[in-house]
């Protein structure tokens, strides 16, 4: 009986897990300062459900300006749903987060990150064509 309760338990977990599907996309823009990007989506029931999106930041000169409007970003969207921000310095500049719960995030929030209802209903193959498209590396 221990098996077979045990056996059920491991085909749910599998089950529930095999619903959900994680792009990542990369790419690297110099411009004054060199951006690192970093694109996470997991997709759950082939809906975007989970967005975490990293840049780092790399530069020979200061970048105490760019931390401070970051970090008054942060205090600004601290109080939102369903986001999470931050920015951190690092020994050669910056790295700044942003996590965005689509189920939770409010719909002006998610169309001000980029993430309007036509985006959100685009399933996996589209969101990577459009990330190759914008110069993005997927996998």
């Amino acid at each position: 009986m221990k098996k077979i309760i045990g056996l059920c338990f491991i085909l749910i977990l599998l089950v529930s897990g095999c619903s959900k599907v994680k792009l990542t996309c990369t790419k690297t823009e110099n411009w004054i300062h060199t951006f690192d990007f970093n694109q996470e989506i997991i997709f759950k029931k082939e809906k975007m459900d989970l967005v975490t999106q990293t840049v780092k930041i790399t530069s020979k000169k200061e970048l105490d300006e760019e931390y401070t409007t970051y970090k008054s970003k942060e205090k600004e969207y601290a109080s939102k749903d369903g986001i999470t921000f931050g920015v951190d310095k690092i020994e050669d500049g910056l790295f700044v987060s942003l996590e965005i719960d689509t189920e939770v995030a409010g719909k002006s929030d998610l169309k001000e990150f980029g993430f309007p209802k036509d985006v959100l209903d685009l399933n996996i193959e589209k969101i990577k064509k459009k990330m190759e498209d914008e110069g993005y590396t997927c996998k």
